[in-house]
């Protein structure tokens, strides 16, 4: 079991830069779709061997609903 603060990043940060449109906005609406949050549970790499992912991946995608209560 692990415990740690990590950062979590928007996969739609930076999309409105491939608009043909100029874009008026700051650089946080732009770029800035993230938080901190603390994590316990397993470490990722418990689920990775479970998964059969290969050992020698260099990077994965991790995606997720956040449900807004």
């Amino acid at each position: 079991m692990v415990s740690r603060m990590t950062s979590v990043e928007c996969g739609g940060n930076s999309a409105p830069m491939f608009s043909n449109e100029p874009i008026q906005a700051t650089a946080q609406g732009l770029h800035g779709l993230c938080f901190l949050r603390g994590v316990d549970g397993r470490a990722p790499f418990h689920a990775f061997d479970e998964a059969g992912v290969d050992p020698k991946a260099k990077w994965f995608i991790a995606e997720a609903l956040i449900a807004w209560h």
